[in-house]
């Protein structure tokens, strides 16, 4: 689909569609409405031009587990609000080989578990702009944070 431009669908969303890959759409640019996709577990965005993809509400995306983004040309920024599985996964999410993320928001709503952030080597060194919120059982801030020259 290297000529796909412009998401534009008016119908009411994909309620069963679990796994969504988009690749190899370098003109597809905008924001990827994940709303439209309730049941989502899978998300694989790879060669796009897209800027931006919001992930939230437990009761939306419950199901989501994986995330992969790959080669996105343009500077990225990701949301990932009360997605307890994926928080709970946070160590298989692989951000620094994202060199074209910039910004990253961080909910852990409905993760009381979570008590230290972010993990070693878990944020890439791109980042322009870290948001983190609902971490109240916080102890400890475990990762070098020195690496994110650009915050």
């Amino acid at each position: 689909m290297l000529e796909w431009e412009k998401w534009s669908y008016e119908g009411g969303g994909f309620p069963n569609l679990r796994e969504l890959r988009l690749l190899k759409c370098p003109k597809l640019t905008g924001i990827l409405p994940l709303d439209y996709f309730p049941r989502l577990n899978m998300l694989n965005l790879g060669g796009t031009g897209l800027e931006s993809a919001t992930i939230s509400q437990e009761l939306i995306l419950i199901d989501l587990t994986e995330i992969y983004i790959n080669e996105c040309k343009t500077h990225f920024s990701v949301s990932i609000r009360s997605c307890k599985k994926l928080i709970v996964n946070r160590e298989q999410w692989n951000l620094p080989r994202l060199t074209s993320l910039r910004h990253l928001t961080v909910s852990f709503e409905a993760c009381e578990a979570v008590d230290s952030f972010p993990e070693e080597g878990l944020l890439p060194s791109s980042l322009t702009s870290l948001r983190i919120s609902s971490l109240l059982n916080l102890r400890t801030i475990e990762g070098e944070l020195t690496h994110l020259t650009s915050l």
